[in-house]
């Protein structure tokens, strides 16, 4: 296929439809990761409405990775669907608690005498209470990541021996930090934004779902059943039939279904 050809269809993909690409073949890899293919990632990411640019620093592909690849960034483990958008990383349950430490735990592990002074500019993630976590990991504490926390170290040991140049490392690091939190909140709020969007969109489904099944069977003859049905409603207004499995089904009821479920 012409490369021309190839390049106007990158042009309409999303960028999970980039990631799958890239990981069709060892040619779409080395063209999809090439620098020069920055272009149609930034297209791709045009082409879902609100979805933010990347964080300060990550590339692309890292962010389209970040946004839509529901693995675990450590041990790659799959279904995790979930971002900590604080900390730019998917982690399953087993690695939140295996790659991140608490503050009091960083407080030890850092250079005592500047562990005061490095840990404001390390990004920190809020234990939640829907986490699913072990007797010894609070929840309601903040964590932050290892690799994170050895970077800041790494670098701030690297420095010259100078006020002056660790003072400057200091605003550096706080404006990143800073940039990177700001960030995090509105890649949130896009995370929630499209996690309700999609909430509401099965719910019209099972809607509809349930107005094909009440008028096949008003046509089958169970006019009455369904009208006793519907005079019993629960306390939240739903109706009894709403409750069964078969009726919950977030998917369009087509004849060959309804036939296999209730034959004639």
């Amino acid at each position: 296929m012409p490369l021309d050809v190839l390049f106007e269809i990158f042009s309409y993909l999303l960028p999970y439809d980039m990631l799958n690409l890239s990981r069709t073949s060892k040619p779409f890899r080395n063209l999809l990761m090439d620098r020069n293919s920055v272009s149609f990632w930034k297209a791709a990411r045009c082409n879902v409405p609100g979805l933010p640019e990347p964080f300060p620093g990550m590339s692309e592909p890292v962010f389209a990775n970040l946004c839509y690849s529901p693995h675990c960034h450590v041990c790659l483990k799959s279904n995790v669907q979930d971002v900590i958008w604080d900390l730019r990383i998917r982690l399953c349950n087993i690695c939140k608690k295996t790659s991140t430490v608490s503050i009091s735990v960083a407080k030890s592990r850092l250079y005592l005498k500047e562990s005061k002074r490095l840990l404001p500019h390390i990004s920190t993630y809020l234990v939640k209470w829907n986490d699913q976590v072990t007797d010894d990991w609070v929840r309601g504490v903040q964590r932050l990541l290892i690799s994170d926390m050895d970077d800041v170290e790494k670098a701030w040991v690297s420095l010259p021996a100078s006020k002056e140049g660790r003072d400057q490392f200091l605003k550096d690091e706080d404006r990143r930090f800073k940039d990177i939190e700001k960030h995090a909140e509105v890649c949130d709020n896009w995370s929630q934004n499209k996690k309700y969007d999609r909430s509401q969109e099965l719910n019209e489904v099972r809607q509809e779902h349930l107005r094909t099944i009440l008028r096949k069977l008003n046509e089958a003859g169970y006019g009455e059943d369904v009208t006793f049905s519907d005079k019993h409603r629960d306390v939240h207004g739903r109706d009894p039939i709403c409750y069964h499995p078969f009726v919950r089904q977030a998917k369009p009821l087509t004849d060959r279904i309804w036939q296999n479920r209730c034959p004639a």
